[in-house]
Order: structure tokens, then C-alpha cells, then sequence
């Protein structure tokens, strides 16, 4: 009642239309970031009656039926705007919509939805193949609905309430049951504002005859644990003396991080959070699982450098309590564009059990297994019925001879719990990842230079050689011929690659740009394909990477040509149209891990002090120190190290832009930026603006930027290209130089 009062004083407040639907506008928007979308709602629900035109509060507005699992209203918003033609929300309803019927077993329907998907110019290349992957989950489910596979899962009786009860573990000091629940238990509870009800706390549940469970209300019990936030399921190592789970602040349940409490004298301590490599700031980190020897921890994270969404990752402890190293994202063969969550890793089998929303699935979160010698080459399957549904199924957990997971099946909104018997762990998952399970083959393997992490013996040295990799790119699927039901067939844009997609072009930020003169951006770089280029146009996109501001050894100063580089990035794109630019730094393996930790944030810093003058607004920059990017064996080069010295540049934009980026090479030794203009064959004015009007001649190891294939192929005698050099260190035998001095 008092918000439903607050809409009419803002609205009596405020004379005309004009002025009172961007306050409105504004209110929402503030919910909707902070997930509070109960109260987003109210808002959203009267911006669009009063301007039925606004298409992104329209699209929130679904947005927030959806999460607050309204998915018949969700449904109606999202195919209402499926079916109205050019708007950037377009796609994405489709696919919301798609998925929607599949939570009803409308797998004939949802198909054909995902079918006008992928045929769509406009798609990005990420929910083209997440379309792809639902088309599969589509036969699979229609496939395997007359399977009897032999598996049994049932509800568990007397356990489960009237209210979200999930994430079921077994406390292996006194065998309780402890889950997190929104039941009102003993102590202080907060109302939500994501669903109606309490916010979750931990709960520890004893088994007495008769099959009835009892609240465990005397020795460790978690009264020192919760607090009148929301709390989250969590794992023990196998001594039970260790407790980790998730605490998430605030009525939406969001700001979570993940805290390691101890049993001392039978009580269980207040906990302690872990440090910022587990808990990255700004970042949703939960769901941890800990290994029976408490060395590993796994947990879901949504923080900048993963695939797209929460995905899994993993830390290492160091050489003293809960020195958590940096995380590790276990990559794109088990993360993909959308969610992956609840991880539970089974030592007797090597196996990684995790749920997705974005793998080859029935439908909502699928429970699937990561089985390989790598956690970045494994073969995954889907674990099919009847431990997955067409709705949500997660938080698999095995303990001895009983199994649990938590699915909101029975109703498709209240999450239960459901377990299932286990006579030998490693048979069991033999067993179900066999026969009619599917391989997820389309995005297995296909890694391109990956470095393995032994799944079986995971080790410290392993973690220290670890890098990061990106999957292959998929070419873009050639539109299917469709039979669409519900949507009616419209005409096809025409993409023009030459056009920048916001609309800002040099209208944007270059008018803030200082002293940099001409930037000379071709209008159709990277048109003509040659062997090491790699500059060019993006697919347009809300969130893509730019090019690597690379540094010299040692140093945080940034090049004339990172400045260049920058320049050209802020001036094709609106500022205003900039939600986020995330700067990941990197250094090479030489010298102490502290110290290059701290390079590596002096690089990214450097960067962002660099954008703040160009105009972007500090408080949309964000600095992620990455640490030392580690060669494999003899992999390791003065040429690769070069490289390695870097800032990464990933920026998201309220509306899809196409960015124009360059290509790099790298000098084999010293010259003049004139005559090396001459000798590629371009024009020298062009030349010098995109490299920053260098002053001094260029050194051995220096870099140089490209828009355009040379016209005269590089010589490899004095060029060596980014996109070669793997096979140039491989046919070419060479005396790298001694070690630097200088740490870095």
C-alpha cells in the first residue's frame, strides 16, 4: 500500500505526462538493479499503461514476472513482444518465451521459437547458440519421455514445507540434515522482496523413527550463523569441521558472498568471509562446494572474465588458513553464455556435477556432469530423467548411500527437496552418465592451445600454468527453413557491417578526445581476410571485447599506441550509451606473484585514469587484477611475454555497438615508424594516427597497431603477427634472449 501511495504522489507531483513517467522510469530502474523486482514491478506496470510505446520497460517488466515466477503473465509480455518487430528486446523475449514453453512441455512449440531465432540477422552469435542448444533439449526431452531408465527420485516426506526448502546436505559429525529454508525458524528473519515470504536461513533437521524429522535445536545447531539476511546452502569437508556457505545481503537477497565458519566445543563459530580471490567485489559469489580435504573449493560467480552469467569456478589454498588463491573459470566446455550453478564434485568418480540453464537441456536449470581428464576437455552429459524436468533442477549432493537435489517440479514455484539411494557412488554415476544420457558434443572440446588441469590430481603447479583460453568461434548458422506458429513471418533487416550499431559513430566521445589527433578509422577494415590479421569489425553486441592494451616490461605507463588505441574505442561509442568497461591486467611469469599483482592493478588503473580523461565517468570503470599468465613448458618466449604484459578491455553498452579494433604485430627489430609504413605499403599519415604519433624510433619488442592487411605481406624477418607467432615459435628455431633483469 505505502508504494501503491508513493505512485500517486509522484504522479500528482509532477504535471504532465513528460515529467512524471521518467521519475517513474527512475524508481524502477533503481529496483530492477538491486533484483527488488516485487517493487520493480508496481512501477514498470504503470509506466507502460500510461506509454505503451516504451519497449525496455515493457521488456524489464517481463523481466520481473519471470523472476518472480509469474510465468503466465511472463509468457503473455514476452510474446507480445516477439511478435512486434524492430526493437533491440526483440530476440531475447523470443528466446525468454521459447524457454517458457518448455517449462510446459510445449516442445513442438518452442522449437519452432528457437528456429526463427537462429534465422534472425539481427541475433547475437551467443543466443544463436543458445537457441541451438534448446532445439536440441527439445528432441531430447520428446525423445527420452517414454525412457525408463531404472532411476527412481522421489520427493523427500515430512522434510519439505509449504515454503522454498533447497540445497540439502548431510553434516557428517551428527549425520543432521542441514538445508536452507524460508520457513520462519527460531531467531530474526527479514522479509524478501524477490518472492513473498521470509528470507532463507540455514536449518539443521535430525531423523527419528517413524520417518520424522525434527528441528535440531540444541548442539550445532546454526544460530551463530544466520543472521536476519539470506543465507545459502553450503558444503563440509569430510571431518565436518568446516562449515562453508553463502550470505547475501540486503531484501533482494543479492551482494552474496561465500563465508567458512568452524565447529569449536560443538558450536559452530561466527563465520569468517573469505578472501576477495573467492569473493570478487561487485560480484555475486555463491553455491561453494568444498573438497573432503578442504584444499578445493568450487562455487558459481557472475564477476567479469566468464563466459556470460554465474558460471563455476575454482581456488586452491595456499600456504596458510583459507589463503584462497585467484579463481580459476573451469571454461567454456562446462560454463556457457547463461548460468551455471550449485557445483558438487564427486572425488571417487572424477566427476563435476553442476546445473545450467544454457546447455542442452529439458528445460529451466538441468543437472549435467563434466567427466574428462581435463575440467576444460571433459565430455559433458545431461543427467536426464528423472533427475531433470522441464523445470528447475538443482543442487546435487551425494552423501554415502543417499543422494539429494532440489527441484521446484511439484508446482513449478516452491523449491523441495528430493533425494534418491546410492548404493556405490562411482557405479551410480557410471551408470547414469550412460546409455540414452546426452553428450553435449556441439560445444565439447574444440579448445584451441588449452593447458590441462588433471581433474583426478589437482595440484598447486597446475593452478600456477593455468591461462586463459576462448572457445573456437561457431560460424553463424544459415537461417532454417521455419514453420512458425504463434509468430508471423517478417521481413529480414539487411546488416550493414560498415555502419557502427549504436548510432553514435564520431558523434559519441570523439568531440572529448584530447590531443590525439586524427584517428584515420577505416570504414571497412578487415574486410579482406589475410593470414595474420585479425582486426576488423565486431558482430554487433551489448558486452565484446576490445583490443589488449599491452605495456612494456615492468611498467604501468601507457604506449602511444594504447593511447590510440583507447581513443578509437571511445570514439565509436556514445559515453552515455557505456553501462560498464571492465579492465582485466595481466602479467608474465617473471618475478614474485604479490608484485605482479600489484603491476598488474597499476596497468589496469592506468587505463582507467586514461578513459576518465577522455570522458567515460570513473564510477562505470572497473579494475580486475588477473595476476601472472603462466607459459606451458617450452611454450614459453620472449615474443609470448610481450604479449602477456597486458590490460584486456571488455566493454557493455546499454544498446548493441560494433566496434572496430586493430590488429598487432611485433617488431624483430629496431625501425623507424615511417619506414615501416613503407614497407607494409600503407599510407603514412593514417599509419602514424593509429599508432599514436610514436616519437622516439621503435625498439625490438615494440607493437604496432593495424587496421587493414598489409598491402605488402609482412616480412617475418622483421614482423612477427599476434595471430602467427604460435606457429613461427613451432617452424622456426631461435635463441630467445636472457631473462630480463627487471621483475614483471
Amino acid at each position: 500500500m505505502r508504494k501503491v501511495i508513493l505512485i500517486a504522489f509522484i504522479l500528482s507531483a509532477h504535471i504532465g505526462f513528460s515529467q512524471s513517467v521518467p521519475k517513474l522510469v527512475e524508481f524502477a530502474e533503481a529496483h530492477f538493479e538491486a533484483h527488488q523486482y516485487l517493487e520493480a514491478i508496481e512501477y514498470y506496470e504503470k509506466i507502460v499503461s500510461i506509454d505503451k510505446q516504451n519497449i525496455e520497460s515493457r521488456y524489464k517488466l517481463a523481466i520481473c514476472y519471470q523472476q518472480t515466477l509469474q510465468y503466465d503473465k511472463a509468457e503473455v509480455a514476452f510474446v507480445a513482444l516477439g511478435n512486434r518487430p524492430d526493437h533491440p528486446f526483440r530476440a531475447r523475449s523470443l528466446y525468454y518465451y521459447a524457454t517458457l514453453r518448455m517449462h510446459d512441455s510445449a516442445y513442438e512449440e518452442a522449437d519452432s521459437v528457437y528456429n526463427v531465432l537462429i534465422s534472425m540477422p539481427d541475433a547475437s552469435p551467443e543466443l544463436i547458440d543458445l537457441s541451438r542448444n534448446h532445439k536440441e533439449g527439445c528432441l531430447l526431452a520428446i525423445r527420452q519421455k517414454k525412457l525408463d531408465r531404472g532411476f527412481t527420485v522421489g520427493v523427500m516426506e515430512g522434510i519439505n514445507s509449504k515454503f522454498h526448502d533447497f540445497g540439502a546436505v548431510v553434516n557428517p559429525a551428527n549425520l543432521h540434515l542441514v538445508f536452507a529454508t524460508t520457513r520462519n525458524l527460531p531467531g530474526e528473519q527479514f522479509e524478501g522482496s524477490q518472492y513473498d515470504g521470509l528470507l532463507p536461513d540455514l536449518a539443521a533437521y535430525e531423523h527419528r523413527r517413524n520417518n520424522r524429522w525434527v528441528y535440531a535445536s540444541g548442539d550445532q545447531n546454526f544460530g551463530n550463523v544466520n543472521t536476519h539476511w539470506a543465507e545459502g546452502s553450503g558444503s563440509f569437508t569430510a571431518d565436518g569441521k568446516k562449515f562453508y556457505f553463502s550470505s547475501c545481503l540486503g531484501e533482494a537477497a543479492s551482494d552474496c558472498s561465500i563465508y567458512v565458519s568452524y565447529l569449536e566445543k560443538d558450536k559452530w563459530t561466527k563465520p569468517v568471509v573469505l578472501n576477495e580471490y573467492v569473493n570478487e567485489p561487485g560480484s555475486e559469489n555463491k553455491h561453494p562446494y568444498i573438497t573432503s580435504s578442504g584444499d578445493t573449493l568450487f562455487f558459481s560467480s557472475d564477476r567479469p572474465g566468464g563466459a556470460g552469467g554465474a558460471d563455476i569456478w575454482m581456488s586452491l589454498t595456499g600456504a596458510y588458513a583459507e589463503s584462497w588463491s585467484p579463481a580459476i573459470n573451469l571454461g567454456k566446455v562446462i560454463n556457457s553464455p547463461e548460468n551455471e550453478i550449485t557445483p558438487y564434485y564427486s572425488e571417487v568418480f572424477s566427476c563435476l556435477v553442476f546445473a545450467s540453464d544454457g546447455h542442452v537441456g529439458y528445460g529451466g536449470y538441468d543437472l549435467y556432469a563434466a567427466k574428462g581428464q581435463s575440467f576444460f576437455e571433459p565430455h559433458v552429459y545431461n543427467l536426464g530423467a528423472p533427475f531433470n524436468s522441464t523445470w528447475d533442477d538443482t543442487y546435487f549432493n551425494i552423501s554415502d548411500s543417499i543422494g539429494f537435489l532440489t527441484t521446484n517440479r511439484l508446482n513449478g514455484k516452491i523449491l523441495d527437496l528430493f533425494s534418491f539411494q546410492v548404493s556405490d557412488e562411482k557405479l551410480f554415476l557410471s551408470l547414469l552418465i550412460s546409455g540414452e544420457s546426452l553428450i553435449d558434443a556441439r560445444i565439447m572440446s574444440n579448445l584451441r592451445d588449452t593447458r590441462s588441469i588433471d581433474i583426478v590430481t589437482l595440484r598447486v603447479e597446475d593452478y600456477q600454468g593455468y591461462e586463459l583460453y576462448e572457445a573456437v568461434n561457431f560460424e553463424k548458422p544459415k537461417p532454417d527453413l521455419i514453420v512458425e506458429k504463434q509468430m508471423g513471418a517478417r521481413p529480414k533487416k539487411v546488416y550493414n557491417p560498415e555502419a557502427i550499431a549504436d548510432g553514435g559513430g564520431t558523434q559519441g566521445a570523439g568531440s572529448q578526445r584530447t590531443g590525439a589527433g586524427p584517428s584515420y578509422l577505416p570504414s571497412g577494415a578487415g574486410s579482406k581476410a589475410r593470414m595474420g590479421f585479425s582486426g576488423g569489425r565486431s558482430e554487433p553486441s551489448r558486452n565484446q571485447g576490445f583490443e589488449k592494451i599491452l605495456f612494456d616490461f615492468g611498467m604501468a605507463v601507457l604506449r602511444p599506441q594504447a593511447k590510440a588505441a583507447l581513443n578509437s574505442m571511445v570514439e565509436q561509442v556514445s559515453i552515455d550509451n557505456i553501462s560498464k568497461i571492465s579492465l582485466f591486467g595481466f602479467a608474465d611469469n617473471l618475478g614474485g606473484e604479490e608484485y605482479n599483482m600489484e603491476l598488474c592493478k597499476k596497468r589496469g588503473e592506468a587505463v582507467k585514469t586514461y578513459l576518465t580523461t577522455l570522458g567515460v565517468p570513473a564510477e562505470k570503470v572497473f579494475v580486475y587484477p588477473r595476476g601472472e599468465l603462466t607459459p606451458d613448458g617450452d611454450s614459453d618466449h620472449w615474443f609470448k611475454r610481450i604479449l602477456r604484459r597486458r590490460v584486456e578491455v571488455q566493454i557493455e553498452t546499454n544498446t548493441p555497438i560494433s566496434l572496430l579494433s586493430a590488429s598487432t604485430y611485433i617488431l624483430r627489430k629496431p625501425n623507424d615508424l615511417m619506414e615501416i609504413a613503407r614497407q607494409l605499403g600503407y599510407e603514412s599519415d593514417a599509419f602514424n594516427a593509429w599508432n599514436g604519433h610514436p616519437k622516439k624510433p621503435l625498439q625490438k619488442g615494440s607493437t604496432i597497431r593495424v587496421y587493414e592487411p598489409a598491402p605488402n605481406p609482412p616480412n617475418m624477418a622483421n614482423f612477427i603477427t599476434e595471430e602467427n607467432l604460435f606457429e613461427f615459435l613451432h617452424k622456426v628455431e631461435l635463441n630467445a634472449p636472457p631473462l630480463e633483469v627487471f621483475r614483471d
